[in-house]
């Protein structure tokens, strides 16, 4: 064999390894995608200055939600039955209560819409990387075709995860 065509398979293997390794890790980040979509989600939300520590989002938004309408009713039903103390009785005390449970309201809605805002976008950029993964993949096997590669074990895997 010549030192050009040694140079020639060199390359071709390299590119093979090169291909294949490409392959394996974008097979493992569309897994990752699939099987643990919260997860990836709550990552997402820490490089979208969701604060890292934070509960999960799903959580949060449960929680929220629910203060959201513990609040409502509260403010439906406010109103002094049994006062213990006198400045209970305090008309503008009673104001102050109402106009802090309707900003309490006001907040919560703009976090709980801000948040699922958020997660939306990371949702879609998650469907946007498994797509592009996908065509890769399409094409890393084609080119391993090329270059007269068994790909049966690339393509005989078709994880529901992909498509």
């Amino acid at each position: 064999m010549s030192k050009k065509e040694t140079k020639k398979l060199n390359r071709e293997k390299k590119k093979v390894e090169k291909l294949v390794t490409e392959l394996k890790a974008n097979d493992k980040i569309l897994e990752k995608n699939h099987k643990d979509l919260r997860g990836q989600i709550q990552e997402g939300l820490y490089h979208l200055d969701y604060p890292v520590g934070s509960p999960w989002f799903d959580s949060m938004l449960e929680k929220m939600k629910l203060d959201r309408e513990s609040v409502e009713i509260t403010l439906k039903g406010l109103k002094v039955i049994n006062p213990i103390f006198e400045f209970q009785t305090n008309p503008r005390w009673m104001e102050i209560q109402r106009i802090q449970h309707e900003k309490n309201v006001k907040a919560l809605k703009e976090n709980i819409v801000e948040i699922e805002a958020k997660v939306k976008q990371v949702k879609k950029s998650i469907a946007d990387q498994n797509q592009r993964i996908n065509a890769r993949r399409i094409q890393i096997i084609d080119d391993l075709k090329d270059l007269k590669q068994d790909v049966s074990e690339y393509t005989g895997k078709t994880p529901d995860y992909i498509g």
